[in-house]
């Protein structure tokens, strides 16, 4: 794996070096293909993107028998990176009609093979002892569900990608893509800050900085960076006496659109209820101007403050905690598109040019099309 000096030519150049970037980069190099570049404008082996910043678990049963074999698929291979914890979570219910839809849950999750337990409260609270049961009427324990480290699973990716090209993996972070040459309705290179590369395939995986990439070869990718509320209250007493990153539930809150999730000794809690707060890309600070990452701005208050009444509800004991205060709050970006649904495979008007930015609500779906593997 070089990372000295830039190729003059690759077959495959890809432009992100996240989560989506590294798993293209292995699964290509997996299947065949050799000659790989790697570019990131940010440092590895986080770049600054959404991949630095999300909550990371991982929930595998959808009303989708598609979806929910993907994501299964991901946690096996997560767990073969060593970069899985399967702690397992809890979807709990406040309403007789969330009660409802986790049976119907319960039923998909049955005809897909997926283990699953409908809970009554008094199983929430062995399970988790921190919930508020009072306000829960059941609840939907997936089994199989956990957390993965997604900086260390890239790394994984990136040295078994090279393993597979047999040092066919180039990987170039701090590199700043200054354009994209077409010729005649084909990619033909990338210009960077530290040199030009031609490539016979081009792939787009810098998430919501994809639109801005795009542009330089003259089509469009209609993602928009969106905020995703989350605060980090810490230490929790309650954890002292557990070791590692996660020993208890992911906890997700239906009703109201939230989670929390421990980290440590500290309590993630995650919101998608408040109202939507878009960025323009050419908003986005640059990695020097940003606080913590261009993908991390601050937190706004006042879209967070139902947010935090949700969650004193529904886990009083560890966020009244008279030691724990907020550690860490952001307004984190992800790249969100019109549907939800991600925006993947060839890109019509140049051949050779490719995107893969993956959207911040769903999971990726395979690709109609897919690069060659020769």
């Amino acid at each position: 794996m070089s990372s000295n000096s830039l190729p003059s030519a690759a077959k495959t150049v890809l432009i992100g070096g996240g989560i989506v970037g590294n798993s293209l980069a292995y699964h290509l190099a997996r299947m065949g293909r050799e000659d790989i570049a790697i570019l990131d404008k940010g440092p590895l082996p986080d770049p600054g993107g959404s991949t630095g910043h999300a909550s990371n678990f991982l929930m595998p049963v959808e009303h989708s028998k598609e979806m929910t074999h993907l994501t299964r698929r991901s946690i096996e291979q997560y767990r073969d990176m060593d970069t899985f914890t399967n702690s397992g979570g809890i979807e709990v219910a406040r309403t007789e009609a969330r009660v409802e839809e986790l049976k119907r849950r319960i039923q998909s999750a049955k005809a897909w093979g997926e283990p699953a337990e409908l809970l009554t409260p008094e199983e929430v609270e062995a399970l988790v002892p921190y919930v508020n049961t009072d306000l829960v009427k059941a609840g939907f324990y997936s089994t199989g569900a956990g957390t993965c480290d997604p900086l260390r699973a890239g790394e994984v990716m990136r040295a078994r990608a090279d393993e597979y090209t047999e040092g066919g993996l180039y990987v170039s972070p701090n590199t700043e893509v200054l354009d994209l040459h077409v010729e005649d309705g084909s990619i033909e290179a990338v210009e960077t800050d530290r040199g030009t590369i031609t490539a016979d395939d081009v792939v787009i995986a810098a998430g919501l900085w994809s639109p801005k990439l795009a542009e330089m070869a003259g089509v469009d990718i209609p993602l928009t960076p969106a905020a995703h509320q989350m605060v980090s209250v810490g230490p929790i007493s309650f954890f002292e006496d557990y070791e590692g990153e996660i020993s208890f539930p992911v906890v997700r809150d239906m009703d109201t659109q939230m989670y929390e999730r421990q980290h440590g000794n500290d309590l993630e809690v995650g919101s998608y209820q408040h109202r939507p707060i878009l960025w323009d890309v050419e908003d986005i600070p640059s990695i020097d101007e940003a606080p913590l990452s261009p993908t991390q701005p601050p937190l706004t208050d006042d879209a967070f403050e139902q947010s935090m009444a949700d969650a004193l509800e529904i886990v009083p004991e560890l966020l009244d905690d008279p030691e724990a205060g907020i550690r860490h709050e952001i307004d984190g970006l992800l790249s969100q598109t019109p549907d939800g649904a991600p925006l993947l495979g060839p890109l019509q008007d140049v051949d050779g040019l490719w995107s893969v930015p993956q959207s911040g609500s769903k999971k990726p779906r395979p690709s109609a099309r897919r690069l060659p593997s020769g």
